[in-house]
């Protein structure tokens, strides 16, 4: 019996826009960029913009974590818990970005006198980080599920 192949998501799909942007001059290689985030405002193949009403919910849902965490609701309630963990995850470019954007919060969260409360857990763990292999760590779910529960 074959496997049913899930749809690829549009964030691992080649934009029909940059196809030729091997070929572009520099101004034009920063011209088709500059189109292709517009994207995200304006919708790309039918998906929602950043600003639909369901993305704006779900960013104020995610802000709102974030900032209970903050401040100790995240595991205790009513902010006098613990301070909550937030774990930045990704598998390649994100998994990188959530690499720095935890060494970044930790470092603002130092210079208020507050201990680390951000982790990232990147596919492939921190090898992926300045190696990437030919089919992406992305490929790998058993190796981020790895990560996620052995330790970040």
């Amino acid at each position: 019996m074959a496997m049913a192949t899930a749809p690829r998501r549009v964030t691992e799909a080649a934009n029909p826009l940059t196809t030729d942007i091997d070929t572009a001059t520099p101004a034009g290689i920063v011209r088709l960029l500059g189109c292709s985030d517009a994207q995200l405002f304006s919708g790309y193949g039918g998906h929602p913009t950043l600003f639909s009403p369901t993305q704006l919910s779900a960013m104020a849902c995610v802000s709102e974590a974030i900032k209970d965490a903050l401040v100790g609701g995240g595991s205790g309630g009513e902010g006098g818990g613990l301070p909550g963990l937030i774990v930045c995850s990704g598998s390649g470019t994100s998994g990188r970005l959530a690499y720095f954007v935890t060494k970044a919060a930790n470092s603002a969260l130092a210079a208020l006198g507050r201990p680390p409360m951000f982790r990232y857990l990147i596919a492939g763990g921190d090898h992926a980080l300045i190696k990437a292999k030919v089919l992406g760590a992305q490929c790998f779910f058993a190796a981020a599920d790895r990560g996620a529960n052995g330790g970040v």
